[in-house]
């Protein structure tokens, strides 16, 4: 009987249903829509974020882990230690020809720590550094290649502090400087080659600034080529001057830093 129409004498009107099976076929079809776009858009959230922080769900490093390695003076292999990718313990790089250091030391939770040590392919070394044990830098030797030091220098805080040696390549002594928080400061030595005649030049700093006595002494004779005073970096007072053969010459006189007379001896 078509949709609408009365059935006898009832007076209800009859419509058609729509079949339990397609009902539930529909409801099924949407939760499977529903799940697969879920689905995507979990895939989605996820590159976003790998992509956003990088190796966020990257496996940690623990324990050695042995990498090689491309660099500009020639490829090497790098041992490392990692706590939860942290370097923590042994480090070094050997060149891959020839197997020499290239730097060796160790880290403490992602700091230098102790004795570090630098060298190229041949096997020279170039650069050594000290740490303390938080990472600070005490201390750094550079070399000649002759493999004799070139020069020592102290630190504190990341400044210049206490003694700073210089060599000549035969390994004697150039000049040793103290440093106090990053400048000059105590008694400075300088071995100074001149063709009057090689000299000592020792002097005194105070924050920067020469400060106290001044001496140029001829190396081979010990004699007074030069004797003073610094105030506050000016000549102050007497200042004598002499040869090598021990003679002195002459003699001046100083008044905050100006010359107010002179004579001959």
């Amino acid at each position: 009987m078509p949709a609408g129409k009365f059935a006898g004498n009832s007076t209800a009107p009859v419509v058609d249903r729509v079949p339990r099976g397609g009902m539930l076929a529909g409801l099924n079809k949407f939760k499977n829509s529903a799940l697969m776009i879920t689905k995507k858009l979990a895939i989605v959230l996820l590159a976003i974020l790998t992509l956003g922080t990088g190796h966020l769900f990257a496996q940690k490093k623990n324990g050695p882990v042995v990498e090689k390695m491309t660099g500009n003076n020639g490829n090497f292999i790098r041992t490392a230690n990692y706590t939860n990718n942290v370097l923590n313990g042994p480090y070094s790089e050997v060149f891959e020809k020839g197997g020499k250091t290239k730097s060796s030391g160790q880290y403490t939770l992602g700091k230098k720590t102790g004795r570090w040590d630098y060298g190229k392919s041949d096997g020279a070394k170039t650069l050594t550094e000290v740490y303390n044990a938080t990472g600070g830098l005490t201390q750094k030797i550079t070399y000649y290649s002759n493999g004799k030091p070139n020069a020592e220098t102290e630190y504190k805080n990341g400044k210049l502090h206490g003694v700073t040696k210089k060599y000549d390549q035969d390994g004697s002594l150039k000049s040793e400087t103290t440093y106090a928080n990053g400048k000059e400061h105590g008694k400075q030595t300088q071995h100074i080659t001149s063709t009057s005649g090689n000299y000592v030049c020792v002097s005194h700093y105070q924050n920067g600034r020469k400060h106290g006595e001044y001496s140029e002494q001829y190396q081979k004779t010990g004699n007074l080529k030069a004797k003073g005073q610094y105030k506050q970096d000016k000549k102050d007072g007497v200042w004598i001057y002499g040869e090598a053969g021990g003679k002195k010459t002459r003699e001046e006189t100083y008044t905050e830093g100006k010359l107010v007379d002179t004579k001959k001896l």
